[in-house]
């Protein structure tokens, strides 16, 4: 919660983490481990968390880092909501008016219970930009968008994104739903806040809908494209943008993938049901966990991609590098990204090294992000000091309904 106090000034979980990431620093090596070597990783919400800590974290706590569909581009941090422990308690049936009486309640709630009533009341969590008070654990502070990464120069990273990550969003979706829905300017909010402009805003809609769309009116038929803009909008570009933004930070190690296999084991297309398409958000796991519930015998393709998988994600956090030498599984050396060139390795059953995926999508978010730049939300120019002030929270559309689909399966 992010409730302007200096109890609770905001991204809790966030500090709760980095407790745990001074515990592994601390007693990794009683483990067999190196302490100067640690890999923090995450898919999703788990890579934004971990993407907030090399933006944010002034503590030596790890060295390598892969970040899964996931980054702090993809959402746009805000105030949070100071109002939440009152609506939280009210949907418990304890009214105050008081922030620290409903948060003394809350604290004596069986915290399932308590979860439960913030879904019922419409409650939702994010990282915000928290107010500085004086001997206060304070971590956000700035605007993400505002802000460099000078320590990603010492850091090895990997980064990547599945080739259809709002798959299972939409290919799901009831056509009622699809028909009544938005999805262009739901995107560009997510994303921009035009204000009382509704001229450009009219205009940007049209650009955008006539590149995805052409002239055709968005109907069931078109799940692909709106697929391929919600991916877009929702991560590809936020994961790009992230790229270039190490890049400018001069990153010295990156390598970049994009996973398009598509088989039995892609984890959230399996829970569903859901055939067809590519990798949809948060697929790879099935290939690089061992997923309970996925009892039936692995085909030799899945294997080959579990074996690949597990290769060059432990190959980078051992060596800092997912191919330190060619081998019969991975016969290719995975290059890494430079200005130069942005060279990634896509992941299938046979691998082949590219350079800049989806870039036709990606050159028309370039310029459109570039020509609205001054409209993004948290955008502040370059001669203005940084502040919290007028920062509003707002997840992207398509990224937040991929996480709260994704959550509703576990």
């Amino acid at each position: 919660m992010c409730l302007d106090i200096p109890e609770v000034p905001g991204n809790e979980g966030l500090k709760d983490q980095i407790l745990a990431l001074r515990w592994i620093k601390e007693n990794i090596g009683a483990f067999g481990g190196d302490a100067a070597k640690v890999t923090i990783s995450g898919n999703s919400g788990g890579g934004m968390s971990a993407d907030f800590h090399l933006h944010y974290g002034k503590e030596d706590l790890f060295k390598r880092i892969i970040l899964q569909s996931g980054v702090i581009a993809a959402i746009t941090v805000g105030d949070g909501d100071p109002t939440a422990p009152l609506r939280i308690a009210d949907q418990l049936n304890y009214t105050t008016n008081d922030v620290k009486d409903a948060l003394s309640y809350l604290s004596t709630v069986n915290p399932h219970d308590v979860i439960a009533a913030a879904e019922e009341a419409g409650v939702t969590f994010s990282p915000c930009i928290e107010k500085e008070f004086t001997n206060a654990n304070n971590y956000v502070t700035v605007h993400p968008l505002n802000l460099d990464v000078p320590r990603v120069k010492d850091i090895d990273v990997l980064i990547g994104f599945n080739n259809d990550e709002m798959y299972a969003v939409y290919s799901s979706m009831p056509d009622a739903v699809f028909a009544a829905s938005d999805f262009v300017l739901s995107s560009i909010n997510g994303r921009f806040d035009f204000g009382d402009n509704e001229e450009r805003l009219t205009q940007m809609r049209e650009i955008v809908t006539h590149f995805y769309f052409g002239d055709e009116d968005i109907t069931a038929e078109l799940r692909q494209q709106v697929t391929d803009m919600g991916s877009d909008f929702g991560v590809n570009h936020g994961t790009l943008r992230t790229v270039k933004k190490y890049l400018d930070n001069e990153v010295e190690n990156m390598y970049l993938y994009v996973l398009s296999y598509s088989g039995e084991r892609n984890f959230v297309k399996h829970r569903v049901n859901l055939t067809g398409g590519g990798a949809a958000h948060a697929d790879e796991l099935g290939y690089l966990f061992d997923i309970s519930y996925m009892e039936k015998p692995l085909t030799p393709d899945d294997q080959l991609i579990v074996d690949i998988m597990t290769y060059l994600w432990a190959n980078l956090a051992k060596y800092g590098n997912p191919t330190p030498a060619v081998s019969e599984l991975v016969p290719i050396e995975w290059p890494r990204v430079t200005k130069e060139k942005w060279h990634y390795i896509d992941i299938n059953t046979e691998l082949e090294v590219s350079t800049r995926p989806f870039h036709d999508r990606m050159a028309f978010l370039d310029l459109f992000f570039k020509k609205n730049e001054q409209f993004q939300r948290g955008y502040e120019p370059e001669q203005e000091p940084s502040s919290a002030q007028n920062v509003v929270l707002n997840i992207s559309f398509p990224l937040l309904l991929a996480l709260k689909y994704f959550l509703s399966l576990l």
